[in-house]
């Protein structure tokens, strides 16, 4: 178990603070169509979390970078995020959020680690930019006795502990590549 120390927890949630915009009067794409993703008043601009005291199961942050093929970060680019809560149940109005990339492609969001929901732990992404094809994905985790060892290889992220003021904190990175859109 590897502990991050508490400045680092707080210059991440900072930056996290700084670089995120909540746009949920964006179009809903076919992954959340029939699900209300957020407050549509608000549009501020701020870090987003998921989880909210009292909530069930273990804390989780999430960040990573939505890449061109090259590697190179794309700005402004809209991910639609919906998962179950700590138990596994999905609601029609927690859990869900749309945000966009920074000047340089990055993205967080802080969350709960999913429960069980139809076999795996997993949290949906769809990713969309006007120069690129639209990506619908899920983030699904290493150590999930659900998922195949091969799966996991592959597709799974790894979840690094910290602990800060006796509380344990996982993290995970999550980058995304999409494909010019070609036209």
């Amino acid at each position: 178990m590897s502990s991050f120390s508490p400045v680092y927890i707080l210059l991440m949630a900072a930056v996290v603070a700084l670089s995120l915009t909540i746009s949920v009067n964006a179009q809903t794409p076919p992954l959340l169509l029939d699900e209300q993703i957020a407050d549509e008043q608000n549009t501020e601009s701020k870090g987003i979390s998921l989880w909210q005291p009292g909530d069930p199961g273990q804390r989780l942050f999430i960040d990573g970078s939505v890449l061109t093929p090259d590697g190179q970060g794309i700005a402004d680019a809209v991910l639609y995020i919906r998962q179950a809560d700590g138990n596994g149940v999905y609601h029609d109005n927690r859990y869900r959020a749309v945000l966009s990339t920074d000047k340089d492609g990055r993205y967080g969001f802080g969350t709960v680690l999913p429960g069980q929901y139809s076999g795996v732990k997993h949290i949906h992404l769809y990713v969309q930019h006007s120069n690129y094809l639209p990506l619908e994905t899920q983030i699904l985790f290493m150590g999930d006795s659900n998922l195949d060892e091969s799966t996991q290889r592959r597709r799974g992220i790894f979840l690094e502990d910290s602990t800060v003021d006796g509380e344990t904190y996982l993290y995970g990175r999550f980058d995304i590549v999409l494909e010019p859109s070609g036209g």
